[in-house]
């Protein structure tokens, strides 16, 4: 099995997948701090967290889910 790590200035943390119906980038802080940032397709919305920091235990949150506008 192979998997990709991001290290980050506090944490390491596995390549997460979009959601589905959705896209994910990642970003780097000043403080080198490493975040992705989730966004969904026209007609959905985000269902959880836009943002997740990596930290020395890894994501801070999951993958949050891409739903049809009017059903969160």
């Amino acid at each position: 099995m192979n998997a990709t790590v991001l290290w980050g200035a506090i944490g390491n943390c596995s390549l997460v997948q979009p959601p589905q119906w959705g896209a994910v980038r990642e970003r780097v802080l000043e403080d080198g701090t490493l975040q992705t940032v989730y966004s969904c397709e026209t007609g959905r919305r985000l269902k959880g967290h836009k943002v997740a920091t990596c930290t020395v235990n890894g994501w801070d949150h999951p993958v949050p889910k891409c739903v049809p506008l009017g059903k969160l």
